[in-house]
């Protein structure tokens, strides 16, 4: 795997954005992503170029913060490889002087 995301999509806290792009760019190789904490689990086929791209929908995410520095296990498989991973999931915007994480303002 020569990379890969999975964030939130900006302005909103329960559209996630997963994107994968394989080394070995061939078509119709399976991904999995799932997040078992979340009972969440999508498979996917690469395009021509070995990629992937989806946003989708997922209500309840506790979101990162540092009073609750909340990470989920994520794995992502292909037929070659295994990856977990943690993340955070996190809003963050500058409302003139302010700093908002999650909608609320930081020092």
């Amino acid at each position: 795997m020569s990379d890969y995301k999975l964030q939130l999509v900006k302005g909103n806290n329960n559209l996630l954005s997963f994107s994968v792009k394989l080394a070995d760019a061939t078509a119709g190789q399976e991904i999995t992503l799932s997040i078992p904490e979340l009972k969440l689990e999508k498979k996917y086929k690469t395009d021509g170029e070995g990629k992937i791209a989806d946003e989708f929908t997922w209500n309840n995410l506790s979101l990162w913060s540092p009073e609750t520095p909340k990470l989920y296990a994520v794995n992502i498989k292909t037929d070659k490889e295994n990856i977990n991973d943690k993340i955070g999931f996190r809003t963050i915007r500058v409302d003139g002087d302010s700093i908002l994480l999650n909608g609320k303002s930081v020092f």
